[in-house]
Protein backbone atom coordinates (compact mmCIF):
# COMPACT_ATOMS: atom_id res chain seq x y z
CA UNK A 1 0.00 0.00 0.00
CA UNK A 2 1.10 3.76 -0.87
CA UNK A 3 0.01 6.69 0.96
CA UNK A 4 0.01 9.77 -2.21
CA UNK A 5 -0.72 13.32 -0.61
CA UNK A 6 -2.66 15.46 -3.37
CA UNK A 7 -2.78 19.63 -3.89
CA UNK A 8 -6.08 20.94 -5.11
CA UNK A 9 -5.51 23.30 -7.70
CA UNK A 10 -8.41 25.05 -7.18
CA UNK A 11 -8.48 25.48 -3.03
CA UNK A 12 -5.18 24.41 -2.20
CA UNK A 13 -5.93 21.81 0.26
CA UNK A 14 -4.31 18.67 0.97
CA UNK A 15 -5.67 15.15 0.68
CA UNK A 16 -4.28 11.78 1.24
CA UNK A 17 -5.00 8.87 -0.39
CA UNK A 18 -4.15 5.16 -0.34
CA UNK A 19 -3.43 3.19 -3.27
CA UNK A 20 -3.71 -0.49 -2.92
CA UNK A 21 -3.35 -1.32 -6.55
CA UNK A 22 -0.11 -0.03 -6.94
CA UNK A 23 0.59 -1.11 -10.67
CA UNK A 24 -2.18 2.29 -11.34
CA UNK A 25 -0.58 5.22 -9.87
CA UNK A 26 -2.56 8.60 -10.68
CA UNK A 27 -1.17 11.38 -10.82
CA UNK A 28 -4.01 13.79 -10.67
CA UNK A 29 -7.82 13.42 -8.50
CA UNK A 30 -10.51 14.78 -7.48
CA UNK A 31 -10.36 17.02 -4.63
CA UNK A 32 -12.86 15.81 -1.69
CA UNK A 33 -13.91 19.39 -0.54
CA UNK A 34 -14.36 21.45 -3.76
CA UNK A 35 -14.56 18.80 -6.38
CA UNK A 36 -11.37 20.22 -8.00
CA UNK A 37 -8.39 19.11 -9.66
CA UNK A 38 -5.44 17.79 -7.92
CA UNK A 39 -2.20 16.92 -8.07
CA UNK A 40 0.47 14.27 -6.71
CA UNK A 41 2.37 16.11 -4.30
CA UNK A 42 4.55 13.89 -2.10
CA UNK A 43 4.72 10.09 -2.21
CA UNK A 44 5.43 7.99 1.06
CA UNK A 45 5.05 3.85 1.12
CA UNK A 46 3.57 2.59 4.72
CA UNK A 47 5.95 -0.21 4.18
CA UNK A 48 8.71 2.09 4.97
CA UNK A 49 11.23 1.00 8.05
CA UNK A 50 10.89 4.22 9.56
CA UNK A 51 7.96 5.74 10.68
CA UNK A 52 7.19 9.93 11.30
CA UNK A 53 7.55 10.79 14.41
CA UNK A 54 4.37 11.53 15.17
CA UNK A 55 2.99 8.45 13.56
CA UNK A 56 5.44 6.15 15.58
CA UNK A 57 4.55 8.55 18.96
CA UNK A 58 0.38 8.00 18.57
CA UNK A 59 1.10 4.51 17.91
CA UNK A 60 2.26 3.82 20.91
CA UNK A 61 -1.03 4.96 22.80
CA UNK A 62 -3.50 4.19 20.74
CA UNK A 63 -5.11 1.07 22.59
CA UNK A 64 -4.49 -1.88 20.33
CA UNK A 65 -6.70 -4.23 21.45
CA UNK A 66 -9.73 -1.57 21.59
CA UNK A 67 -12.87 -2.78 19.22
CA UNK A 68 -13.58 0.93 18.56
CA UNK A 69 -12.94 1.67 14.93
CA UNK A 70 -11.27 4.74 15.14
CA UNK A 71 -8.30 2.72 16.48
CA UNK A 72 -8.52 -0.06 14.48
CA UNK A 73 -8.82 2.28 11.18
CA UNK A 74 -5.83 4.88 12.25
CA UNK A 75 -3.51 1.20 13.41
CA UNK A 76 -4.11 -0.09 9.69
CA UNK A 77 -3.89 2.97 7.70
CA UNK A 78 -2.13 5.48 9.90
CA UNK A 79 -3.07 9.32 7.87
CA UNK A 80 -3.41 12.41 9.20
CA UNK A 81 -7.17 12.45 8.94
CA UNK A 82 -7.51 8.83 10.79
CA UNK A 83 -5.40 10.52 13.41
CA UNK A 84 -7.91 13.45 13.36
CA UNK A 85 -10.95 10.94 14.01
CA UNK A 86 -8.92 9.25 16.16
CA UNK A 87 -8.55 12.47 18.57
CA UNK A 88 -12.28 13.21 18.05
CA UNK A 89 -13.23 9.27 18.95
CA UNK A 90 -10.89 9.35 22.56
CA UNK A 91 -11.83 13.00 22.85
CA UNK A 92 -8.77 14.98 23.05
CA UNK A 93 -8.15 17.82 20.68
CA UNK A 94 -4.83 20.09 20.01
CA UNK A 95 -4.27 22.67 22.05
CA UNK A 96 -4.27 26.40 20.89
CA UNK A 97 -1.37 28.75 19.91
CA UNK A 98 -0.59 30.21 22.98
CA UNK A 99 -2.96 27.93 25.40
CA UNK A 100 -1.35 26.23 28.04
CA UNK A 101 -1.28 22.48 29.15
CA UNK A 102 -4.36 22.07 31.81
CA UNK A 103 -2.84 20.70 35.37
CA UNK A 104 -3.95 17.15 35.75
CA UNK A 105 -7.71 16.79 38.28
CA UNK A 106 -6.73 15.90 41.42
CA UNK A 107 -8.86 14.14 44.39
CA UNK A 108 -9.41 17.01 46.52
CA UNK A 109 -10.33 14.75 49.30
CA UNK A 110 -7.62 12.28 48.86
CA UNK A 111 -5.40 14.85 49.26
CA UNK A 112 -6.99 16.52 52.21
CA UNK A 113 -7.17 13.04 53.98
CA UNK A 114 -3.25 12.25 53.39
CA UNK A 115 -2.34 16.13 54.94
CA UNK A 116 -4.30 15.17 57.85
CA UNK A 117 -2.78 11.38 58.29
CA UNK A 118 0.68 13.01 57.99
CA UNK A 119 -0.28 16.10 60.66
CA UNK A 120 -1.96 12.77 63.00
CA UNK A 121 1.44 11.55 62.60
CA UNK A 122 3.91 14.01 63.59
CA UNK A 123 1.82 14.98 66.66
CA UNK A 124 1.24 11.70 67.65
CA UNK A 125 3.01 11.22 70.98
CA UNK A 126 4.56 8.08 71.80
CA UNK A 127 4.89 6.43 75.38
Amino acid sequence: MIIHDFECESCGGISENFITDTRYIPDVGVCPVCKGKTRKVVSLSQTAPVDSEWISSVREVVDKDSDAPHCKEFLKHPSRQNYKKWMQGEGLRHLEPGEKHAPPKRDKQAIKDKLMKRQRERNAVSI
